[in-house]
């Protein structure tokens, strides 16, 4: 089993399909129940027409074991493609939630699963190649702090405070960008972003994306 359908191949098409994917919509912290989301809805819709799913501020048993599911498909998601980070919206779920195993699954016990993640610290800076798993064969130089400290839940629902240096702290910041609606280009300059759009844009045409 490969796990979930990684969502959003062709987000970059244009500006409107950004507002018309879930991984465009900036919910505030919280596990998000939104079930009842159409998934074609825009921001916007969704902020002025009273459809914004309401936070589970509790994690109640039923919705740990929910998530319990959804990590272990995120898991197998991210295994298979390979990559070394996924959250819960890159899968076409609004939940905060992520997965991350730097190791790529070469080494057991390695996987970190956190509910409602946030960066608390920041420390450093680091300049590294990154890709994503949702703009598949395209990299650019994001600048990333080099040290991050990260809070959250476990699927225990117990607390959770993790430091990650290097490698770790660059997946952190870029999985919870996911779950903001950022993606790493929206790190990069104008011009590189745009030869990334205008190569996807190129691929789409001739039916390779």
């Amino acid at each position: 089993d490969e796990g979930l359908k990684l969502y959003s191949r062709n987000i970059l098409i244009d500006e409107y399909n950004k507002d018309l994917l879930p991984e465009y919509l900036r919910f505030v912290q919280g596990v998000v129940d939104s079930e009842d989301l159409p998934l074609n809805v825009s921001r916007e819709t969704v902020q002025s027409s009273g459809l914004m799913p309401k936070l589970k501020k509790v994690l109640t048993n039923q919705v740990l074991r929910d998530l319990e599911t959804l990590a272990k498909n995120m898991a197998q998601t991210m295994y298979a493609a390979p990559g070394v980070g996924l959250a819960a919206s890159q899968v076409g779920v609004l939940k905060r939630l992520i997965v991350v195993d730097v190791t790529a699954g070469e080494k057991q016990g390695q996987l970190i699963t956190l509910v409602n993640p946030e960066i608390i610290n920041k420390e450093g800076e680091q300049y590294e190649e990154e890709g994503c798993l949702s703009i598949p064969n395209f990299t650019g130089r994001v600048r990333r702090p080099y040290r991050v400290i990260i809070s959250g839940k476990d699927l225990q629902g117990r607390e959770k405070i993790i430091e990650g240096e290097a490698l770790l702290s660059r997946v952190f910041a870029h999985e919870v960008d996911h779950l903001n609606g950022v993606l790493f280009i929206d790190h990069l300059g104008a011009i590189k972003r745009d030869i990334i759009k205008r190569k996807i844009r190129k691929k789409v045409r001739a039916g390779e994306w």
